[in-house]
């Protein structure tokens, strides 16, 4: 995830200077598609944040003079949540990237199990109940 500053230009120059950005060719195609990500590293051009954002590059564009209070209240709509929580829904969205369908759901179907088994989602939804925000265990 990632916020950009709306004065931001964004690009992989490195065609130009006769090489190519290995972890763009391994990330782009993943986050953006085969298309735009051919054009953004074959033509090492650069692109505005407001575009970043549109193919989904950037979650978001700020204005710059609020970059670094915008970039807080991004990041604490996630770490308002359970940290365990987080973590297992990080591991899960990985891994499931580059598992078939059928598979990614049999996964996902164990990980639930073991997550509404916890603590965490005891105190979630106590909290959800009783209309108050919940203690999360670390």
């Amino acid at each position: 995830m990632a916020v950009a500053s709306e004065k931001a230009k964004l690009g992989q120059p490195e065609i130009k200077l006769g090489v190519y950005p290995p972890p763009a060719s391994v990330l782009f195609p993943r986050i953006l598609g085969r298309q735009k990500a051919f054009e953004l590293i074959l033509s090492g051009d650069s692109i505005s944040a407001k575009e970043a954002e549109r193919i989904g590059l950037v979650n978001k564009v700020v204005p710059a003079a609020e970059f670094k209070q915008a970039s807080e209240e991004f990041i604490k709509r996630f770490t308002a949540n359970s940290g365990l929580a987080l973590t297992q829904a990080r591991r899960a969205l990985y891994r499931n990237f580059d598992l078939s369908f059928n598979d990614a759901l049999e996964a996902t179907g164990a990980d639930a199990t073991m997550v509404m088994a916890g603590e965490n989602s005891v105190e979630g939804l106590s909290a959800y109940l009783e209309k108050r925000k919940p203690i999360w265990i670390r």
